[in-house]
Protein backbone atom coordinates (compact mmCIF):
# COMPACT_ATOMS: atom_id res chain seq x y z
CA UNK A 1 0.00 0.00 0.00
CA UNK A 2 1.32 3.44 -0.94
CA UNK A 3 0.78 7.00 0.17
CA UNK A 4 -0.81 8.81 -2.78
CA UNK A 5 1.53 11.26 -4.55
CA UNK A 6 4.30 10.61 -2.02
CA UNK A 7 7.11 11.72 -4.32
CA UNK A 8 5.23 14.92 -5.18
CA UNK A 9 4.75 16.08 -1.61
CA UNK A 10 7.86 14.67 0.09
CA UNK A 11 11.06 15.97 -1.46
CA UNK A 12 13.82 14.56 0.75
CA UNK A 13 16.64 13.19 -1.43
CA UNK A 14 16.58 9.39 -1.55
CA UNK A 15 20.37 9.16 -1.71
CA UNK A 16 20.56 10.64 1.80
CA UNK A 17 18.82 7.71 3.45
CA UNK A 18 15.72 7.80 5.64
CA UNK A 19 14.35 11.36 5.98
CA UNK A 20 14.43 12.81 9.53
CA UNK A 21 11.25 14.79 8.78
CA UNK A 22 8.14 14.85 6.60
CA UNK A 23 6.32 17.80 5.08
CA UNK A 24 2.78 18.65 6.17
CA UNK A 25 1.34 21.44 4.03
CA UNK A 26 -0.81 24.25 5.41
CA UNK A 27 -3.24 24.01 2.51
CA UNK A 28 -4.54 20.79 4.07
CA UNK A 29 -6.85 23.05 6.08
CA UNK A 30 -8.75 23.83 2.86
CA UNK A 31 -8.61 20.29 1.50
CA UNK A 32 -12.13 18.81 1.26
CA UNK A 33 -10.95 15.26 1.96
CA UNK A 34 -8.94 16.34 5.01
CA UNK A 35 -11.95 18.20 6.41
CA UNK A 36 -14.02 14.99 6.25
CA UNK A 37 -11.68 13.32 8.76
CA UNK A 38 -12.24 13.37 12.49
CA UNK A 39 -9.51 14.74 14.73
CA UNK A 40 -8.46 11.18 15.62
CA UNK A 41 -8.35 10.16 11.94
CA UNK A 42 -6.20 13.19 11.12
CA UNK A 43 -3.77 12.11 13.82
CA UNK A 44 -3.77 8.58 12.44
CA UNK A 45 -3.07 9.82 8.92
CA UNK A 46 -0.13 12.01 9.98
CA UNK A 47 1.26 9.05 11.97
CA UNK A 48 0.94 6.90 8.85
CA UNK A 49 2.86 9.51 6.85
CA UNK A 50 5.65 9.46 9.43
CA UNK A 51 5.69 5.64 9.29
CA UNK A 52 5.76 5.67 5.48
CA UNK A 53 8.91 7.81 5.43
CA UNK A 54 10.92 4.70 6.41
CA UNK A 55 9.85 2.86 3.23
CA UNK A 56 9.65 5.59 0.59
CA UNK A 57 5.90 6.05 0.95
CA UNK A 58 4.98 2.38 1.46
CA UNK A 59 3.08 1.05 4.48
CA UNK A 60 1.77 -2.39 5.52
CA UNK A 61 -1.78 -3.23 4.42
CA UNK A 62 -2.70 -4.37 7.96
CA UNK A 63 -4.35 -1.78 10.27
CA UNK A 64 -3.33 -3.86 13.27
CA UNK A 65 0.33 -3.79 12.25
CA UNK A 66 0.20 -0.05 11.58
CA UNK A 67 -1.36 0.48 15.02
CA UNK A 68 1.59 -1.32 16.63
CA UNK A 69 4.30 0.32 14.53
CA UNK A 70 2.92 3.85 14.90
CA UNK A 71 1.96 3.26 18.58
CA UNK A 72 -1.68 4.31 18.05
CA UNK A 73 -4.49 3.87 20.59
CA UNK A 74 -6.75 2.27 17.97
CA UNK A 75 -6.58 0.76 14.53
CA UNK A 76 -6.63 3.33 11.70
CA UNK A 77 -9.55 3.29 9.26
CA UNK A 78 -7.52 2.53 6.14
CA UNK A 79 -10.62 1.99 4.00
CA UNK A 80 -11.68 5.58 4.60
CA UNK A 81 -8.21 6.89 3.76
CA UNK A 82 -8.33 4.86 0.53
CA UNK A 83 -11.80 6.15 -0.32
CA UNK A 84 -10.71 9.77 0.20
CA UNK A 85 -7.59 9.27 -1.93
CA UNK A 86 -4.93 9.53 0.78
CA UNK A 87 -3.80 5.92 0.19
CA UNK A 88 -3.44 3.85 -2.98
CA UNK A 89 -3.95 0.08 -3.02
CA UNK A 90 -5.19 -2.74 -5.26
CA UNK A 91 -7.04 -4.54 -2.48
CA UNK A 92 -8.94 -3.98 0.75
CA UNK A 93 -6.65 -3.76 3.80
CA UNK A 94 -6.61 -6.75 6.12
CA UNK A 95 -8.65 -6.50 9.31
CA UNK A 96 -10.41 -3.28 8.36
CA UNK A 97 -14.10 -3.48 7.41
CA UNK A 98 -14.76 -5.57 4.28
CA UNK A 99 -11.76 -7.70 3.52
CA UNK A 100 -10.62 -8.91 0.11
CA UNK A 101 -7.28 -10.61 0.42
CA UNK A 102 -4.45 -9.00 -1.46
CA UNK A 103 -2.74 -11.12 -4.09
CA UNK A 104 0.32 -12.78 -2.63
CA UNK A 105 3.47 -10.96 -3.53
CA UNK A 106 5.65 -13.75 -2.25
CA UNK A 107 4.26 -16.93 -3.78
CA UNK A 108 7.67 -18.39 -4.61
CA UNK A 109 6.51 -21.67 -6.10
CA UNK A 110 4.07 -20.04 -8.50
CA UNK A 111 6.66 -17.44 -9.42
CA UNK A 112 9.32 -20.09 -10.03
CA UNK A 113 6.96 -22.06 -12.28
CA UNK A 114 6.14 -18.94 -14.29
CA UNK A 115 9.80 -17.93 -14.56
CA UNK A 116 10.67 -21.46 -15.65
CA UNK A 117 7.96 -21.37 -18.32
CA UNK A 118 9.21 -18.03 -19.63
CA UNK A 119 12.82 -19.25 -19.70
CA UNK A 120 11.85 -22.42 -21.57
CA UNK A 121 9.95 -20.34 -24.08
CA UNK A 122 13.00 -18.12 -24.55
CA UNK A 123 15.23 -21.18 -24.98
CA UNK A 124 12.91 -22.65 -27.62
CA UNK A 125 12.81 -19.34 -29.49
CA UNK A 126 16.58 -18.93 -29.21
CA UNK A 127 17.22 -22.47 -30.51
CA UNK A 128 14.85 -21.83 -33.41
CA UNK A 129 16.73 -18.65 -34.37
CA UNK A 130 20.08 -20.43 -33.99
CA UNK A 131 19.01 -23.25 -36.32
CA UNK A 132 17.57 -20.88 -38.90
CA UNK A 133 20.67 -18.68 -38.81
CA UNK A 134 22.93 -21.69 -39.39
CA UNK A 135 20.77 -22.86 -42.31
CA UNK A 136 20.88 -19.38 -43.85
CA UNK A 137 24.64 -19.23 -43.45
CA UNK A 138 25.02 -22.62 -45.16
CA UNK A 139 22.89 -21.30 -48.03
CA UNK A 140 25.14 -18.25 -48.32
CA UNK A 141 28.25 -20.43 -48.48
CA UNK A 142 26.80 -22.70 -51.17
CA UNK A 143 25.51 -19.82 -53.31
CA UNK A 144 28.60 -17.64 -53.13
CA UNK A 145 30.90 -20.60 -53.85
CA UNK A 146 33.76 -19.15 -51.88
CA UNK A 147 36.10 -20.64 -49.32
CA UNK A 148 34.40 -21.71 -46.13
CA UNK A 149 34.52 -18.87 -43.61
CA UNK A 150 33.73 -19.04 -39.91
CA UNK A 151 30.14 -18.79 -38.70
CA UNK A 152 31.28 -16.08 -36.31
CA UNK A 153 29.19 -14.52 -33.52
CA UNK A 154 29.02 -11.30 -35.53
CA UNK A 155 27.63 -13.04 -38.63
CA UNK A 156 25.20 -15.01 -36.51
CA UNK A 157 24.02 -11.89 -34.70
CA UNK A 158 23.11 -9.88 -37.81
CA UNK A 159 21.10 -12.82 -39.18
CA UNK A 160 19.22 -13.32 -35.91
CA UNK A 161 18.63 -9.56 -35.60
CA UNK A 162 16.81 -9.59 -38.93
CA UNK A 163 14.85 -12.73 -38.02
CA UNK A 164 13.71 -11.10 -34.80
CA UNK A 165 12.50 -8.11 -36.79
CA UNK A 166 10.15 -10.41 -38.70
CA UNK A 167 12.11 -11.19 -41.85
CA UNK A 168 11.81 -14.83 -42.90
CA UNK A 169 14.63 -17.21 -43.82
CA UNK A 170 13.32 -17.03 -47.39
CA UNK A 171 13.70 -13.22 -47.36
CA UNK A 172 17.33 -13.51 -46.35
CA UNK A 173 18.15 -16.38 -48.69
CA UNK A 174 16.58 -14.47 -51.59
CA UNK A 175 18.74 -11.45 -50.71
CA UNK A 176 21.82 -13.70 -50.68
CA UNK A 177 20.98 -15.13 -54.11
CA UNK A 178 20.37 -11.69 -55.59
CA UNK A 179 23.67 -10.45 -54.14
CA UNK A 180 25.45 -13.37 -55.82
CA UNK A 181 24.06 -12.12 -59.15
CA UNK A 182 25.39 -8.61 -58.60
CA UNK A 183 28.70 -8.23 -60.48
CA UNK A 184 29.93 -5.36 -58.32
CA UNK A 185 29.43 -7.36 -55.11
CA UNK A 186 31.02 -10.45 -56.64
CA UNK A 187 34.30 -8.69 -57.40
CA UNK A 188 33.73 -6.97 -60.74
CA UNK A 189 34.73 -3.55 -59.45
CA UNK A 190 37.74 -1.24 -59.49
CA UNK A 191 39.16 -2.89 -56.36
CA UNK A 192 38.60 -6.44 -57.60
CA UNK A 193 37.16 -7.11 -54.15
CA UNK A 194 34.06 -9.06 -53.23
CA UNK A 195 31.37 -7.41 -51.09
CA UNK A 196 29.16 -10.42 -50.52
CA UNK A 197 29.54 -11.34 -46.88
CA UNK A 198 26.37 -12.18 -44.97
CA UNK A 199 27.32 -9.48 -42.45
CA UNK A 200 26.97 -6.88 -45.24
CA UNK A 201 23.74 -8.32 -46.64
CA UNK A 202 22.07 -8.38 -43.22
CA UNK A 203 23.73 -5.30 -41.79
CA UNK A 204 20.45 -3.38 -41.65
CA UNK A 205 16.83 -3.84 -42.69
CA UNK A 206 17.43 -1.42 -45.55
CA UNK A 207 20.40 -3.41 -46.86
CA UNK A 208 18.50 -6.67 -46.67
CA UNK A 209 15.45 -5.26 -48.44
CA UNK A 210 17.63 -3.70 -51.11
CA UNK A 211 19.06 -7.06 -52.10
CA UNK A 212 15.84 -9.01 -51.53
CA UNK A 213 13.61 -6.78 -53.64
CA UNK A 214 15.93 -6.42 -56.63
CA UNK A 215 16.37 -9.77 -58.33
CA UNK A 216 19.57 -9.91 -60.32
CA UNK A 217 20.18 -11.67 -63.60
CA UNK A 218 22.94 -14.25 -63.83
CA UNK A 219 26.37 -12.69 -64.10
CA UNK A 220 27.63 -12.59 -67.63
CA UNK A 221 24.83 -10.60 -69.23
CA UNK A 222 24.84 -6.86 -69.81
CA UNK A 223 21.35 -6.63 -68.37
CA UNK A 224 22.60 -8.15 -65.13
CA UNK A 225 25.30 -5.53 -64.78
CA UNK A 226 22.93 -2.69 -65.48
CA UNK A 227 20.24 -3.94 -63.13
CA UNK A 228 22.49 -4.71 -60.22
CA UNK A 229 24.74 -1.69 -60.38
CA UNK A 230 21.57 0.37 -60.29
CA UNK A 231 20.56 -1.48 -57.14
CA UNK A 232 23.89 -0.77 -55.50
CA UNK A 233 23.58 2.92 -56.23
CA UNK A 234 20.41 2.98 -54.18
CA UNK A 235 21.82 1.07 -51.15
Amino acid sequence: MKISNWDTWQTFRKDRGTPPWIKVYRNLLSNEQWVELSDAEKGHLVSIWILAADKDGTIPDSPKMIQRMAMLDSKPNLSKFIELGFLTTTCQPHGNQEENLCPQLDAPEKRRVEESRVEKSKDIMSNSFDNEAKSIYDHEWSVMQTGRSAFSPKRKKVIIDRLKEGYTPTDIETAITNCSNTPHNMGQNSNNKKYNDIELICRSPEKLEGFRDNAGVAIGTNQASQNNLSVLDRL
